[in-house]
């Protein structure tokens, strides 16, 4: 049965069904680093909306960065959008014109989320590479004025959202897909899409039968948004176990019982949600105890980066699954070699790559302004449009394809290992390549009551 552990409280099992969607097939995007063509492609530019003049577009990056919780957080979305926007000035810029990118830290605070969202709102054209945890008041981006003094709302290109107000904003698009399908937000139960085809491939190498869950309870927003995905990946791939929720702040011995309890139930597969440091403390614990009985951990692209490598011997065999080519096949992909070199192998990180994809995502729908519009038809009111009609979307080939005007993400992934302190490719073998099956990308139906 699917139980909940947190502070010994056990809740009840939720019901589900599993419909598949198509993942399609991994392809070139045909927008490109350099501005499109466009109609009157002699036009000179002009000012044509806040953050636009006739020499340059502003965006604005807002991340949780510094505070005293996590310090540093998002610091990678940050490193990743300034280093895209140097890369793109040197390809010419966007719509004749120089991209300009402005920080703004949201430090992990909802007043500075809210604030920060206000002040883009007042000096950029749109919020590219979003990575905001307490945006919980997105009334600011939907009423935010445009130079004509019209509501438009403010475009923001999210590499990260947490809050369903966010996930459901109609003036924001993401790079991933919306968890929550809209349209069944006011229903109980809700329906929600998930990836799960790394647990498959995990339970076909291992044969696993009983896994446990981990998921970080310090905020809400992120917390509903992760436990529809941790049934969908338990219940769709028949597997009994419960799932722990815990502190993301939690010392090494609030695992302590935890673990003991792995042993004692002989469960042989640990899917963790959490920030990199739960996963770390249950592996040292494991190690303590002498666990025996786990076969598998997985994690997500939170914990693609030196955090787990340098835990040592304990994250050695650990599997992180990630829905786009991992940075070890720079070779293999331009558009991935294009960006290792743009921000630096050393500063990339799992949310910094989410970041960068989100600029090419405003990119292309710049572009498509630019090929409908003209270099003046450059409006927050057509970038909106040109979101709301784009259906194909993969990053220069760098993730499975998605669909951004539907907000329907992809069930592509890839699976890296830790092995003698590095990620190796896992699987599938080939560099380069994404494992994109229809039955990966499923829709749950699950009741988050206070949603």
């Amino acid at each position: 049965m699917t139980s909940r552990r947190n502070g010994g409280t056990a809740v009840r099992r939720r019901r589900w069904s599993v419909i598949v969607t198509a993942c399609m097939t991994v392809g070139m995007l045909l927008g490109s680093g350099a501005p499109a063509a466009s109609q009157g492609s002699d036009e000179k530019p002009e000012a044509t909306e806040i953050g636009v003049t006739e020499d340059e577009i502003r965006i604005a990056i807002i991340a949780d960065v510094n505070n005293t919780i996590v310090p540093g957080l998002f610091e990678g979305a940050k490193v990743a959008v300034e280093a895209w926007g140097d890369y793109i000035n040197k390809q010419g810029g966007l719509a004749g014109r120089e991209v300009v990118i402005d920080f703004i830290d949201s430090k992990l605070n909802a007043d500075a989320a809210r604030d920060a969202v206000i002040k883009a709102c007042e000096e950029d054209f749109a919020i590219v590479g979003t990575h905001m945890l307490f945006l919980n008041n997105i009334a600011p981006e939907i009423d935010c004025l445009d130079m004509a003094g019209e509501a438009t709302g403010l475009p923001d290109v999210a590499a990260f959202q947490t809050s369903f107000d966010h996930q459901c904003s109609p003036v924001a698009y993401t790079i991933s897909g919306s968890i929550m399908d809209c349209a069944t937000r006011d229903q109980h139960p809700q329906t929600y899409r998930a990836a799960t085809g790394h647990t498959r491939y995990l339970k076909k190498k291992f044969k696993f039968t009983t896994g446990s869950w981990i998921a970080a309870n310090d905020l809400k927003g992120p917390l509903d948004a992760t436990l529809p995905l941790m049934t969908a990946e338990q219940e769709s791939n028949d597997l009994e176990g419960e799932q722990f929720l815990v502190s993301g702040r939690a010392p090494q011995t609030t695992f302590t019982p935890y673990v003991q309890d792995l042993q004692t139930d002989g469960v042989e597969f640990v899917s963790s949600w959490a920030a990199c440091p739960s996963l770390i403390n249950t592996q040292k614990e494991a190690a303590i105890q002498g666990v025996t009985s786990i076969k598998a951990y997985t994690t997500t692209t939170a914990c693609y980066s030196d955090e787990l490598l340098d835990a040592g011997e304990t994250s050695e065999g650990t599997f992180v699954w990630l829905p786009y080519l991992p940075i070890e096949d720079g070779r293999a992909n331009k558009a991935l070699a294009a960006m290792i070199k743009a921000v630096g192998r050393d500063d990339l990180d799992g949310f910094g790559i989410l970041a960068w994809q989100s600029t090419l995502l405003f990119r292309d729908a710049v572009n498509a302004v630019v090929e409908e519009h003209g270099v003046n038809g450059l409006t927050r009111a057509n970038l909106l449009d040109a979101f709301s009609t784009m259906t194909s979307f993969d990053a220069d080939g760098m993730r499975g394809e998605i669909n951004p005007s539907e907000r329907v993400g992809s069930g592509c992934f890839v699976m890296v290992k830790v092995k003698n302190g590095k990620f190796v490719r896992e699987f599938p073998k080939k560099k380069g390549t994404l494992n994109c099956t229809e039955r990966d990308y499923v829709e749950v139906e699950y009741d988050n009551e206070t949603t």
